[in-house]
């Protein structure tokens, strides 16, 4: 019980708190697991790699509980093996980076923390290499669901994640899944 009391305290700690529109830039590392379905005779196997995000957005405040961020983002997804299932030979490498503009509801539970659902719209460049280099660019959406808590007077730390679906239709027709977990800094201005 003494340990709960501490927690609520913890998050309704308010004395930094800022609620105020403004215009915010950030950076997060991304653990990527992407998992490439192929129709052309292959059978990729699932492969993981690490990435980072950079985003630029303006957080509109509705009432002292609700805002709404709306921002641009740059993902670099990271660069995947691509491993044939059956012989688990690595056949090539798939990278990928993504431009998205992302529209993210926040619900504030405290002055500190606020929770967030998120969906974006983009493009992504995807580019496959099995001997020679091909590159596709293919639209996407993706959802997400996040947290942010307010550790400095304009400084969130944000965790949460991620998932997105792209297609690759250039010679070999790929459709990939990406599940992402994030964490990262806000800094408002």
């Amino acid at each position: 019980m003494r340990y709960f009391f501490m927690l609520i305290s913890l998050i309704s700690f308010s004395a930094l708190a800022v609620t105020n529109d403004g215009p915010y830039i950030g950076i997060d590392y991304l653990y990527s697991d992407i998992n490439p379905n192929s129709s052309g005779g292959w059978d990729f196997d699932n492969s993981q790699d690490s990435g980072f995000l950079l985003s630029a957005g303006y957080n509109i405040y509705y009432s002292e509980d609700v805002s709404v961020v709306v921002e641009g983002q740059y993902y670099s997804f990271g660069q995947f093996d691509l491993v044939d299932k059956p012989f688990f030979d690595k056949q090539g490498t798939l990278s990928s980076e993504g431009y998205f503009i992302n529209f993210a509801p926040k619900y504030y539970l405290s002055k500190r923390f606020a929770v967030m659902v998120g969906v974006a719209l983009g493009l992504v460049n995807t580019q496959i290499d099995l001997g020679n280099n091909i590159s596709d660019r293919e639209s996407s959406i993706k959802y997400s669901l996040g947290a942010s808590y307010r550790i400095f007077d304009q400084v969130d730390l944000t965790a949460g994640v991620s998932s997105i679906r792209y297609d690759f239709n250039n010679i070999l027709s790929v459709s990939n899944e990406v599940l992402i977990l994030f964490t990262g800094l806000r800094y408002q201005f």
